[in-house]
């Protein structure tokens, strides 16, 4: 669920899924899916708060993700 874009591309998503889900849900595994949310948090492209995934930077997570 997408709740909110403010204007600095920032997006919080209110999403209950664990890694091993997202990694079925992009065809990759549970390890692959830690590695590169944690990249990405590295980067300053993603930030997790209260339990939500916040996108920090959606042009550079686009770029990112391919």
């Amino acid at each position: 669920m997408l709740e909110g874009e403010g204007a600095g591309e920032r997006v919080v998503l209110s999403l209950r899924l664990s890694q091993s889900e997202l990694g079925d849900l992009v065809e990759s595994t549970r390890q692959s899916v830690n590695r590169e949310l944690r990249r990405w948090h590295d980067e300053g492209i993603l930030a997790t708060e209260d339990g939500r995934l916040v996108v920090l930077d959606i042009k550079r997570l686009r770029a990112a993700a391919g």
